[in-house]
């Protein structure tokens, strides 16, 4: 997995930079069911970047997780839902008691 020091990285939206955090070291096959998951001391570096960033800058930039190309389907799949010609009102109702739901 790729590792990199804590870097900071510019954003519009805020002044100044924003810390980067990679969270590669996550992407790992998961256990079978029953069966503990092994904590990395990869994971582990990441946790203390994480909690370090969030107690003194309290926003953090997260890469790593996601490919390109689940990405690129993600935005995809947004697109369509969003788009105006997606007929949504077959789709379930918002529920307040349980926030499950389409509410829009």
């Amino acid at each position: 997995a790729e590792t990199r020091p804590l870097t900071k990285k510019s954003c519009l939206a805020m002044e100044g930079p924003v810390p980067e955090v990679n969270f590669s070291p996550f992407c790992v096959e998961l256990p079978l069911p029953g069966q503990p998951m092994k904590v990395t001391e990869e994971q582990l570096e990441v946790g203390k970047q994480l909690h370090e960033i969030l107690t003194t800058h309290g926003f953090v930039y997260a890469f790593g997780l996601l490919s390109p190309q689940e990405i690129a389907e993600v935005f995809s799949g947004s697109r369509t839902f969003f788009s105006p010609a997606t007929d949504r009102s077959t789709l379930p109702r918002l529920t307040p008691q349980t926030n499950v739901g389409y509410g829009g």
